[in-house]
């Protein structure tokens, strides 16, 4: 008996994750993390002496302190330094940005569970706030939730009780139960004077006192002014009396077109006007996009400019600490943002946008054809004229997913902001695809293909509304919604009609062939599937033949004829080891398996299962690797193997545990009890 047949509908539950130790995480896992890198500690902390103590007093006290005070105060920098020298606590640190947007919740928790080493394949979207809950009560975290925005959005991120968190944000927040408030304001004129001492020595500092003055008041006291006024001056050399004009000048200039605080924006604007062309373009044009963190090579993309000229202007922001670079990704401070984005015209903000998009959709056909070579076909057009992409290969197929899972927030914010107006962002959700359907991160998912639905038919692009409502009506599928999928893959089916997008057509009959088979509509699901199949077979696209053929089995499986299923998934395989990709080969090792181990040949069932454990532990897919140990333990067990048997259900749930799937680990039980209960050969003794 196959109990997973019986527990197939488990997948969905949701259930409470029981904590476990830091694991490996998986390579593909389905992760879309919010970008998140704490930001450097401060050296030195002026002024802020009293407010340390407070954190000490009361963080621990209480299960939430907020640190409340307006732009430019040091909000980050008081938490960042009391986190770097006040506990030994795992910090997860995100920054909210000040905004409440759709998926940043979840997005937030991936990263957070990532950084602490979880695994998320298999957990649904609902249930990360719950495991994040689960994995924080047996480890000791600081949760620091930068420029929060409401309560709800706060509400959503916290760990189990007993952890600390710290809450910024630039103005109290209603309803937010954080047990102490600490609130920031200027600096008092000897702390300004102190901060200036810092960049410029006292002897510099203390040449003008009026001039000092001055320069304290045009920052009005604020800690992030005075540092950007600071490093001015000691990198043009200036005395006070120097600053002092310099700051005032900007000042008359800026308050008249900026909305932000007048005294921070003295200080930004002298900055900025110090800056070469290039470095000022550039800082305008990362204020004006909506990725949290960007590239270099994107960069370039966004100001249209070669990558030595881009690197050159990114140099020069660095040296004036308007940006943060890690790992070859720019990030402007946050407290910038919306000036640099006040100094850019429409134009010249549309302009940059289109570059980053462009660049976006370039990369991601790039990453999703080393999953799957030539995938889309060539009705989908990529510009990648003047681009410097990302390399990536077959043989690295790991760093493409890599690029895929940490670009997938960025992704999503660029869909959302090009919803209006920018007619080929269709193509993002579309060229993901590879990549979500390896990780099933059904939000994002779900998420992006409504997205794409609602682009292309606002332009009226018939290919990309076709290639959506395909890629939307996928998802529906593997959401076990078929009877919803089929009306728009039948649209997408009838636009193909009109087209000539035979690829786009050829995986329409395809994802129909799954969702038909699911509702039992066999005659017309095996019909598309050879629909689909004469398409990848005259284009000689292998790596199609091989998903249609591990599917046709199952069709045709259900249709009672089983030498065709077998014929069918026995040359999926050839095909799979003739093309060399080792997850569909070890996927096609599995299916065969299944379709041996349902036909009651449970000598080969064991045989293709352990050669696709062999693959799949070598790439790391582990949630794939529990699900064949899984299977594997049945067959043995069918086999009487029964020592072989409890050791692979051993491993499946160890790795379910690893994973959090609570779900999945009662499939385990549910196999193991029944191999225990149900009857067997009787045996003298």
């Amino acid at each position: 008996m196959n109990v997973r047949r019986f527990l197939a509908w488990l997948r969905g539950l949701s259930s409470r994750r029981r904590p476990a130790g830091p694991t490996a995480p998986a390579e593909s896992g389905p992760l879309s993390p919010w970008p998140a890198r704490p930001p450097q500690a401060p050296r030195r902390l002026v002024g802020r002496e009293r407010h340390l103590r407070v954190l000490d007093e009361q963080v621990g006290r209480n299960r939430m302190v907020a640190v409340v005070g307006a732009r430019g105060t040091g909000k980050t920098a008081l938490v960042s330094y009391w986190v770097s020298h006040h506990t030994t606590a795992f910090e997860l640190y995100a920054d909210l940005n000040g905004t409440v947007s759709d998926g940043q919740t979840e997005a937030v928790l991936s990263g957070f569970l990532h950084k602490l080493d979880v695994s998320l394949n298999s957990v649904d979207p609902a249930d990360l706030p719950e495991l994040f809950r689960s994995v924080t009560a047996a480890t000791r975290v600081v949760v620091v939730l930068d420029n929060a925005a409401s309560a709800p959005q706060v509400n959503a991120l916290l760990p189990a009780p007993g952890n600390e968190v710290l809450v910024t944000s630039r103005r109290p927040v209603d309803a937010l139960a954080a047990g102490a408030t600490v609130e920031l304001g200027p600096l008092t004129f000897a702390e300004a004077r102190s901060m200036l001492e810092g960049f410029l020595g006292a002897a510099v500092v203390a040449e003008d006192p009026h001039a000092t003055w001055r320069v304290t008041e045009s920052c009005g006291r604020l800690p992030l002014a005075l540092r950007i006024a600071g490093d001015l001056a000691a990198r043009e050399k200036l005395s006070m009396t120097a600053l002092a004009r310099k700051l005032e000048s900007a000042g008359a200039e800026v308050r008249v077109v900026t909305t932000i605080d007048a005294d921070l924006s003295s200080a930004m604007g002298a900055s900025y006007d110090g800056l070469t062309k290039e470095a000022a373009r550039t800082f305008r044009l990362l204020g004006s996009q909506p990725c949290a963190a960007l590239h270099k090579y994107a960069v370039a993309a966004l100001v249209d400019r070669e990558l030595t000229v881009t690197i050159a202007a990114l140099d020069e922001l660095l040296r004036y600490q308007l940006i943060e670079i890690h790992d070859d990704r720019v990030k402007l401070q946050s407290a910038l943002r919306d000036y640099a984005a006040e100094q850019a015209s429409a134009a010249e903000k549309a302009a940059g946008f289109a570059g980053l998009l462009r660049w976006y959709i370039a990369n991601v056909a790039a990453a999703g054809n080393a999953l799957a070579p030539d995938w889309a076909g060539p009705a989908i057009e990529v510009d990648e004229e003047g681009l410097h992409l990302l390399e990536f290969s077959q043989e690295r197929y790991r760093e493409a997913v890599g690029w895929c899972r940490s670009e997938l927030a960025s992704a999503l914010a660029l869909v959302r902001a090009a919803e209006h107006g920018h007619s080929d962002a269709w193509k993002l959700p579309v060229l993901f695809m590879p990549y979500l359907f390896l990780s099933k991160h059904w939000s994002s998912c779900l998420d992006l293909a409504r997205l794409g639905v609602k682009i292309a038919r606002n332009a009226g692009d018939l290919v990309g509304l076709a290639r959506c409502l395909h890629n939307f009506s996928w998802v529906l599928h593997a959401l076990n919604r078929d009877q919803e999928a089929l009306p728009c893959l039948r649209e997408s089916a009838q636009l193909h009609g009109m087209l000539t997008d035979d690829r786009g057509r050829a995986w329409t009959s395809f994802a129909l062939g799954e969702s038909l088979t699911a509702v039992n509509e066999l005659a017309e699901a095996r019909e598309c599937f050879e629909r689909a199949l004469t398409h990848f077979e005259e284009t000689k696209w292998r790596f199609g033949e091989a998903i249609v053929l591990a599917s046709l089995a199952v069709t045709l499986e259900k249709q009672g004829d089983v030498r065709q299923a077998f014929a069918a998934a026995e040359k999926a395989l050839k095909i799979a080891q003739a093309v060399g990709i080792s997850p569909l080969q070890s996927h096609s090792h599995h299916q065969l398996g299944l379709l041996h181990q349902r036909e009651g040949n449970q000598e080969a069932a064991v045989g293709h299962f352990q050669r696709a454990l062999v693959l799949r532990r070598k790439f790391n897919e582990r949630w794939n690797e529990a699900d064949t140990e899984l299977s594997l333990g049945e067959a043995y067990g069918a086999l009487e193997r029964y020592d072989e048997a409890y050791a692979a259900f051993d491993r499946a749930e160890e790795i379910f545990a690893e994973l959090h799937d609570d779900a999945r680990r009662l499939v385990v039980h549910a196999a193991r009890a029944n191999l225990e209960v149900a009857p067997k050969p009787f045996q003298r003794e």
